[in-house]
């Protein structure tokens, strides 16, 4: 199975080259009417991890949120933006981070994740996890992470991103569940993304961040989108495209030993810029 992903040039969040980079990053997936139906309740699934400046690369950027949200509303979808943050509340978050003026702007709903809902993965870690209720209610997920080191899982992008639908303070004590076993922990990010299924994930990767993150690393140029289907294949390729090896993305890692197709370079039809011309020297 050859699983696509889309790769854009981006060198910078001026909002006409959003605009532009967005649309040539998703035409070889099919654009976004590929993805959304006119009627469609659409959640934009944001990294709200805390509320910092869009310049600290620590949250997705505004302007991607932005010409993503505008992109689905001239598809016909009903757009919504939510995410649980790691620190402070979220309505706090998305505003200090630059999003919610962007939300409120567009004329589209903040859904603020603090109403949950029971699901029950078919894998090996969970049984149940308690994720927000909007997810459950939207047709369509897009899922918009930020491209960031971690110094758990190695890497965060699209397979990390999701677990921000679990709400609250219920991450910490999974945290704490999972304990010091940090292939344990993957996997469950793993399983979590597999039952949530976003219809689409793109990752800003234009600023990205590097060292201790995902919360006090430093920003660090890549000029790069990353947009995909499946999780999985998106994380491997924008792995490659740092010259991350497996071993220190966890999840990839794992994904290899559990034998998840998307674990593997070769799984991925890239499609759009080529690694080589984007890849930091």
């Amino acid at each position: 199975m050859s699983l696509p992903v889309s790769i854009q040039a981006l060198p910078d969040y001026q909002p006409d080259r959003v605009e532009a980079a967005l649309q040539a990053l998703l035409a070889p997936l099919g654009g976004m009417q590929a993805f959304i139906k006119p009627g469609q309740r659409v959640l934009l699934k944001p990294n709200l991890l805390a509320g910092k400046p869009p310049d600290k690369a620590v949250t997705t950027h505004p302007e991607i949120v932005r010409q993503t949200i505008l992109m689905a509303q001239a598809c016909g979808g009903i757009v919504s933006v939510g995410d649980s943050p790691g620190i402070g509340k979220a309505e706090t978050v998305a505003r200090k981070s630059g999003i919610l003026s962007v939300i409120e702007e567009t004329g589209a709903r903040f859904a603020p994740f603090d109403e949950s809902t029971t699901i029950h993965p078919h894998g090996t870690t969970f049984h149940s996890l308690e994720v927000a209720s909007a997810i459950l209610e939207a047709d369509v997920i897009i899922n918009l992470p930020k491209l960031k080191t971690h110094q758990m899982m190695g890497l965060t992008a699209a397979v990390k991103n999701m677990f921000g639908v679990v709400v609250g303070m219920r991450k910490v004590r999974l945290h704490l569940q999972a304990g010091t076993d940090k292939a344990f922990f993957a996997l469950m990010l793993l399983e979590l993304a597999e039952q949530v299924q976003p219809a689409l994930s793109i990752v800003d990767a234009v600023v990205a961040m590097e060292g201790e993150g995902p919360g006090s690393g430093d920003p660090v140029q890549v000029g790069a989108l990353l947009a995909g289907p499946h999780p999985l294949a998106v994380d491997t390729s924008a792995a490659d495209l740092l010259g991350l090896p497996a071993d220190l993305n966890l999840v990839q890692k794992i994904a290899r030993e559990k034998g998840r197709v998307g674990a593997e370079l070769a799984d991925v039809d890239l499609r759009g810029d080529t690694l080589e011309n984007l890849r930091p020297a």
